[in-house]
């Protein structure tokens, strides 16, 4: 675009204002991801709205430097295809993330869910649970009892008698967990980023009590 506009506006010129869009362009975007497009359309709609961004910037420069580039109908065809192919994208985003995650992790996936701040996916295999957030695995729970003890238990031989304990972060539940095996903790609070993770750990331990519960009823009746 700066070659094709360097003989109607001054090059010096021509530089700062492209500059200037550049950045003005990148600081909306970096403020609109995080805050505004993430949270409410996930990750692949948002990569795909920026595509459709792209492709109506590419129809007004085929409108707007029509006589520099001649008969525009391949262009036109070509920008037309992508379009169509981005909006079924869009349309589609839930199945093709569920998709690529099913190619991603090797074991089965039992739970997949886009909050406002990340993604959450749970899988499982014989020898259990494995929670993964924005593709990164946070524990298995297999052996994720050795983090968490080092995390717990030295802190309480530093204050052996400590009553009232702030979790920050771990909304998994399972540093609380640990703080609960001490006798003199009278209280625990909690903080976590997403509620949703919270919530998940809730009705997950809900759902391994009742388990436990039916089966200990089995085993007593037989």
């Amino acid at each position: 675009m700066m070659r094709l506009l360097k003989d109607a506006v001054a090059f010096k010129d021509l530089v700062a204002q492209v500059l200037t869009f550049d950045y003005l362009g990148a600081l909306a975007a970096s403020v609109l991801f995080p805050l505004l497009l993430l949270p409410r359309l996930g990750l692949v709609r948002t990569a795909v709205l920026f595509g459709l961004l792209n492709i109506a910037v590419a129809f007004w420069s085929i409108r707007l430097f029509r006589e520099q580039i001649g008969a525009p109908g391949g262009l036109l065809a070509r920008a037309s295809l992508v379009t169509v192919l981005l909006l079924v994208a869009f349309a589609s985003a839930g199945q093709l993330t569920n998709l690529a995650e099913e190619q991603q992790f090797a074991d089965e996936v039992v739970v997949a869910k886009s909050t406002a701040y990340q993604r959450i996916v749970v899988t499982r295999n014989r020898a259990g649970f494995q929670l993964f957030l924005n593709g990164h695995l946070q524990f298995s729970s297999v052996d994720e009892y050795r983090y968490h003890e080092a995390l717990v238990h030295p802190a309480f031989a530093v204050v052996p008698g400590a009553r009232r304990v702030v979790v920050l972060g771990g909304g998994d539940g399972l540093a609380v967990r640990e703080v609960l095996k001490h006798p003199t903790v009278a209280s625990v609070t909690l903080v976590d980023l997403d509620p949703e993770m919270t919530a998940l750990a809730r009705r997950t331990r809900s759902s391994r009590r009742s388990t436990t519960a039916r089966s200990r009823t089995r085993g007593s009746r037989s």
